[in-house]
């Protein structure tokens, strides 16, 4: 289901999916199974599978969130609100990714699945 006031740009692929008001899902950008709430931004080339992404979340080029379903495998990779992936990050299936995370939060390129990701920087900061 795409909602109204939704962009998505000619080479997207959007399959078996809720997108929300104000999603913008650039050329190349692919979301399978998964739910996008209001005002995310998918840049180009960014992969989404089996995940919920909140609302106000910018995801860079590149970026894979989620894995493909596997049989018996229920896990779903999640991003909080106003969080930003940064490009080529890999957040796999069963990880989480609290709210308010900016790039220089992320320890790796990889965050794997059962982590749990929060800002690294004090209330006051963000």
């Amino acid at each position: 289901m795409i909602t109204d006031g939704c962009e998505l740009s000619a080479g997207s692929i959007v399959d078996h999916s809720i997108l929300s008001p104000g999603v913008r899902v650039e050329p190349g950008a692919i979301i399978r199974n998964s739910v996008i709430l209001t005002d995310a931004t998918i840049r180009s080339g960014a992969v989404i599978e089996n995940s919920i992404i909140d609302k106000r979340v910018e995801i860079f080029e590149n970026a894979r969130i989620g894995s493909p379903y596997l049989e018996g495998d229920m896990h779903i990779a999640m991003v909080g609100k106003n969080s930003q992936i940064p490009a080529g990050l890999v957040v796999e299936s069963g990880a989480v990714i609290a709210t308010d995370l900016i790039p220089s939060d992320y320890p790796s390129s990889i965050i794997r699945s059962g982590d749990y990701l929060q800002t690294k920087r004090l209330p006051y900061e963000v």
